[in-house]
């Protein structure tokens, strides 16, 4: 009786972890740079200046629920899709920062 316990708790946690890797930790889409906004006070012309070198620069990823190592494979997957997509691109529009936004973030264990 006892190790039908121990194996019905061992294939509840590989069934909770594969429920839990189907869910995206990604939020939404990701953001451009001039998608962002900002709370530092500019003249129009750096406004603008800003606004397009970010909007190639920059990428934000909004994160929700839970990262672990299981479902931390898609955003890696995600993101690198991207990078591969923008080697197209010439070298001055490509994405130079990758921000991850985990204020919706609930936990990360990676």
């Amino acid at each position: 009786l006892l190790y039908a316990v121990g194996v019905g708790v061992v294939l509840t946690g590989v069934g909770f972890i594969r429920k839990c890797a189907a869910v995206s930790a990604i939020s939404g889409r990701p953001l451009h740079g001039a998608e962002v906004i900002t709370l530092g006070s500019r003249g129009p012309l750096a406004q603008k200046s800003l606004e397009h070198i970010a909007n190639s620069w920059l990428l934000v990823t909004k994160l929700h629920g839970f990262v672990f190592f299981a479902s931390v494979q898609r955003v890696t997957d995600s993101m690198i899709k991207r990078i591969e997509d923008e080697k197209q691109c010439p070298e001055y529009e490509r994405m130079k920062y990758l921000v991850f936004d985990c204020e919706q973030l609930d936990g990360l264990d990676v």
